[in-house]
């Protein structure tokens, strides 16, 4: 396999979803007017919260790391979209490598990503939510995000392989997803689940991998992680690690099953 070729086929299709991006950027910033929205009106309705832990800075990261999530669900749509209109089938009798295709959409994923992160983080610190300024836990913060939506964008290539439709995929989209998302710390800390009858989702969050994105983002931006203080330090650099896992694991099983259905 030539190396260089199949680096050169990535960067094409990474540089053809940025130019989808860029046409239809307005929904981008559209979407980003209800992160923002909680961002500016939280800071009153969390001050009966914090005697568990939950503060400005820990709503504000869960819906950054929210935001992301979401828009890397959406991700795979494009290739749903190349597939009604004909042009994955030109993709796929190019002689370019068939995993360039996923890693291209996956790294425009990463960009939008980043660039989310970067307009997301200077609404929290323009409505004074305590991040941290420092470069270097800046840098961290967007590399969790660019793994984490890697990981998401795997996932749901993968997913492809099920839905034969936008709509199927939606459906399947958000069965999947919302209850990693809201059975997470990313709204309330999981001890919130001890007295109740959903006391399990407090032991169940050791398996889920959005609290290893949310633990890596708070780390970085809040300096430690609400109810994981007994990791102290290591939770930073864990939290890196298994999403870096999870990323590489599903980017590998999305692009073979999504291959694997568009050879049927």
């Amino acid at each position: 396999m030539d190396i260089k070729y199949s680096l050169k086929a990535t960067i094409a299709v990474f540089e053809r979803q940025l130019l989808i991006f860029w046409r239809k950027r307005v929904y981008f910033f559209l979407s980003l007017l209800l992160p923002a929205f909680f961002i500016f009106g939280i800071g009153p309705a969390v001050q009966s919260l914090t005697s568990q832990g939950v503060t400005t800075s820990y709503i504000a990261s869960g819906i950054i790391c929210f935001s992301i999530i979401f828009s890397a669900m959406q991700g795979p749509l494009a290739l749903l979209y190349d597939k009604d209109i004909g042009y994955l089938n030109i993709e796929l009798v190019s002689p370019i490598p068939r995993f360039s295709i996923i890693l291209g959409q996956s790294l425009a994923g990463s960009f939008r990503a980043i660039l989310q992160c970067i307009i997301m983080y200077s609404i929290s610190i323009i409505a004074s939510v305590n991040f941290s300024y420092n470069p270097i836990n800046i840098l961290g913060f967007l590399f969790v995000a660019i793994l984490t939506a890697i990981f998401v964008e795997g996932l749901f290539s993968g997913v492809l392989a099920i839905a034969k439709n936008a709509e199927s995929f939606s459906m399947i989209t958000n069965f999947i997803g919302l209850p990693f998302i809201f059975m997470s710390n990313t709204f309330l800390p999981l001890s919130a689940f001890k007295n109740s009858a959903f006391f399990w989702i407090e032991y169940a969050g050791y398996f889920n991998p959005v609290n290893y994105s949310l633990n890596g983002i708070r780390y970085f931006l809040m300096g430690y992680c609400p109810g994981f203080e007994s990791f102290g330090p290591l939770i930073g650099p864990v939290s890196i690690l298994i999403i870096g896992i999870l990323a590489t694991l599903f980017t590998i099983t999305g692009t073979y099953f999504f291959l694997r259905s568009v050879k049927k």
